[in-house]
């Protein structure tokens, strides 16, 4: 877990620092925040092995206050999207398998294959100026304000295709 939060669950005398921590996170980095704290605090709660004198019942507490801080703050759209490398908004998600991706993703949206197969791939979604990749359950979705924006999103990822032999 981050050492900065378990500092302030343990004692939560840095809120400000905290705070100002919290501030210059996307929504992705906020959001595996939120799954650590979580998966630690099951640990804790259960009993784990590791689990140190000092993380009793008010810890717990004090960490699913912060958890659900967090949680809020994501709902309310505090924070902001993760961006590409070229600067339009980036999504991360999951999908069970390759045909719920495409249901959920694609559907019956016109699209074009940029490369790969139903392991790894990159979908281009031109009518809503989206290029959506999909790797053993784990989904991708960049979505582009402008035309040149979409177009730049898919050369890039054919141009990564190319270089990384994954056509």
């Amino acid at each position: 877990m981050n050492k900065l939060v378990k500092s302030f669950i343990t004692k939560p005398q840095s809120a400000l620092e905290l705070f100002k921590y919290f501030a210059d996170l996307n929504k992705t980095q906020a959001e595996t925040i939120v799954g650590e704290i979580f998966g630690h605090l099951f640990w804790v709660e259960a009993g784990a092995k590791w689990v140190e004198p000092h993380q009793n019942e008010a810890y717990v507490k004090r960490g699913r206050k912060v958890e659900a801080l967090l949680e809020s703050l994501i709902k309310r759209g505090f924070f902001p999207f993760e961006r590409s490398v070229l600067g339009n908004k980036l999504e991360r998600s999951s999908a069970l398998d390759f045909e719920s991706f495409w249901m959920r993703c694609i559907g019956k949206e016109d699209h074009s294959w940029i490369h790969g197969c139903d392991i790894n791939c990159s979908i281009a979604l031109p009518n809503k100026r989206m290029v959506v990749s999909y790797c053993e359950g784990d989904v991708t979705e960049i979505s582009c304000e402008t035309l040149e924006r979409y177009n730049a999103e898919v050369k890039r990822a054919s141009d990564w295709a190319k270089e990384n032999s994954v056509w």
